[in-house]
């Protein structure tokens, strides 16, 4: 009998890793550069996007958006997001995601989503290590990492002083990193080259 129970304490531990590991293997790959996060991809609608995530801690209007990064003394022109054009963002925190991805604000046109912001502040900096795109990059990687997965066609721009942001517009991602560590991705329907051209141009950078 009690050959019997400990073979079955074994089996079910045996069961507990695979699981954990198959878990940790299907982070490495759950964000797609121009896509989304598992389930919750570009062009979703946007109540199939609240079902799957819950309700949301805040929800804003575009003008509503952009009073805020005026009154920040924030230029809403050289957001991406702005030039898209959105009808309204919302917010996410740790306690309202019903799932694990660290979703931080999603932006809504035409009720499908166009635009998703995924940040480890406010979630588990551990557990963010683990998301990753294509099992090589993942959160608080550096600038080294991102070259090596993403390559170097990219736009650099550097808002403060220690803090940098990569734009991938081809591949639909921007990243944001703080002390050679990435922070937050910014993910969106990739951009030909000359939609590149006119928000470049619209945001002055040269």
């Amino acid at each position: 009998m009690k050959s019997w129970i400990l073979l079955f304490l074994l089996m079910s531990l045996s069961y507990v890793q695979v699981f954990a590991q198959n878990e940790d293997e299907i982070y490495k790959d759950i964000i797609v550069p121009g896509t989304g996060v598992a389930e919750i991809t570009i062009n979703t609608a946007s109540q199939k996007v609240f079902d799957i995530l819950g309700q949301p801690i805040r929800k804003s209007t575009f003008e509503e958006e952009k009073e805020s990064l005026l009154k920040r003394k924030l230029t809403p022109s050289t957001e991406l997001v702005f030039f898209l054009g959105f009808d309204y963002v919302v917010e996410y925190s740790r306690s309202a995601n019903k799932t694990y991805y660290p979703i931080y604000t999603l932006y809504f046109k035409d009720e499908k989503l166009i635009y998703m912001i995924l940040s480890s502040y406010g979630y588990d900096d551990q557990k963010c290590k683990k998301f990753g795109i294509s099992s090589s990059m993942f959160f608080s990687n550096g600038k080294d990492q991102m070259q090596k997965t993403l390559g170097r066609s990219y736009i650099s721009t550097n808002p403060n002083t220690g803090n940098f942001l990569y734009d991938y517009f081809a591949k639909g991602i921007s990243l944001f990193l703080t002390k050679n560590e990435i922070k937050t991705m910014h993910i969106y329907a990739p951009l030909d080259k000359r939609t590149q051209r006119k928000f470049l141009s619209t945001a002055g950078v040269r």
